[in-house]
């Protein structure tokens, strides 16, 4: 339902009453009857239904020029084309204890019948690595993944390096992410790492990842990992899907002689 107060009025209100940084994003909505520019308004370290915790998620408001406008499908990833500047900062590459980690994590989910995102079974299963980390941080704060995570404890030092390890160093005040590719990380067999990006701008259509990757049992958009002090323990977070909202795994790993093994996961679905 539109409301009568013009967009402007709207966004000032929220500024005042939220009392964070605003986030204001100009972005593109393809829809069938053409493409129309509208404003996405969020209130960082809020509850997540009023926060962007990346650039591809609706968890925020959204408006037009004349008040207040819900897009169909409500929360989660939707199709649109966001207009906002890149960083001009040179990628950063994995390391091999990134490659090892990650690794880890992928082959204990891919095993793992309890992760049933597309109904593929263990037998023969690919799962899928998005070869990007997320360009945003909004889901590294602190208040998000405690939320995420309810009553779990995680090593607060391997959490902090995790927010230091993906914080733009050049706009430590933004959420910009540091840009960093897993393509030169050769990974076990079962692990995709291909490019989602088109997929999820199609995403209007819930069934486009399934059709492209038949056999895959899901796909994580990973953040670089996050290390204890003395490198015993390893926090990962990632987006995960195939889900009509978003979801977003939390995932501790600990160091048993010379190999990594997974303690604990854990995905919390929006709705």
């Amino acid at each position: 339902m539109r409301l009568r107060y013009p967009a402007f009025f709207l966004v000032m209100g929220l500024g005042v009453l939220g009392g964070a940084h605003l986030r204001i994003a100009k972005i593109t909505i393809k829809e069938p009857s053409g493409d129309r520019t509208v404003f996405r308004v969020c209130l960082p370290g809020r509850t997540p239904d009023v926060f962007a915790m990346t650039e591809g998620d609706f968890m925020c408001h959204i408006y037009d020029r004349y008040g207040f406008r819900e897009l169909d499908g409500g929360f989660g990833r939707a199709t649109e084309a966001v207009i906002s500047p890149t960083s001009d900062a040179a990628p950063t590459l994995p390391d091999e204890r990134d490659h090892e980690v990650l690794e880890t994590l992928l082959l204990h989910l891919l095993a793992d019948p309890k992760l049933d995102l597309t109904g593929v079974p263990t037998n023969g299963a690919t799962i899928v690595l998005h070869a990007r980390t997320p360009e945003k941080t909004g889901f590294l704060m602190s208040g998000q993944i405690h939320s995420d995570i309810g009553d779990r404890t995680l090593p607060d030092d391997a959490v902090r390096d995790l927010r230091r390890r993906n914080t733009a160093a050049a706009k430590p005040d933004s959420y910009d992410a540091v840009t960093a590719f897993y393509t030169n990380i050769a990974f076990a067999g079962g692990i995709v790492v291909t490019n989602l990006s088109e997929l999820w701008q199609g995403r209007r259509s819930f069934r486009s990842f399934e059709d492209a990757h038949a056999r895959a049992r899901g796909w994580l958009e990973a953040y670089l990992p996050g290390y204890s002090k003395d490198g015993t323990h390893a926090v990962v977070r990632a987006g995960v899907g195939p889900w009509a909202h978003s979801a977003m795994l939390t995932a501790v790993l600990e160091k048993r002689g010379d190999k990594w093994v997974v303690k604990w996961y854990h995905i919390s679905f929006y709705v």
